[in-house]
């Protein structure tokens, strides 16, 4: 319900699952955004948040039905582009540990690759398990550099 009549956001593959990908919004005035931001010698990319939802890796909760969707709306409104990403979880091929904490570093990986996304304004934030997964996935890119 938090995201009905936002915008299409791209949906952006990261695994060969139906449950690895990102769905990237951007802001509806995304093309001023990023003029404005180049003007001002910047990279011409937009700040990101990119949430990891919970549901105590229980395939029954996904990004769209958690409460942190309702995060979309309000972020969109000030001017960044919003990632929710969705992983695989318990019931699920590959949804036992290692694999969510690898599709979460994955799909930060693919959001960061995105020519409307400054990386180095990149946020991640995660409710419940996603919040264990967003640290461990952060801890991960850190660490390789």
């Amino acid at each position: 319900e938090f995201l009905r009549g936002l915008p299409k956001p791209t949906r952006l593959s990261y695994g060969e699952s139906e449950a690895q990908h990102v769905e990237l919004f951007r802001p509806a005035d995304t093309e001023r955004l990023l003029a404005s931001v180049g003007e001002d010698g910047g990279a011409g990319a937009l700040p990101t948040v990119v949430i990891v939802h919970g549901g105590f890796f229980k395939d029954k909760w996904s990004a769209r039905n958690t409460q942190t969707a309702s995060l979309v709306p309000f972020l969109l409104e000030r001017g960044l582009a919003v990632g929710l990403v969705e992983y695989r979880r318990r019931g699920m091929p590959g949804g036992t540990y290692p694999g969510p904490e690898e599709d979460v570093t994955a799909a930060l990986a693919a959001v960061a690759a995105r020519p409307e996304v400054d990386a180095s304004r990149m946020v991640v934030v995660g409710h419940s398990a996603g919040a264990t997964l967003a640290i461990a996935a952060c801890e991960r890119a850190r660490a390789a550099g």
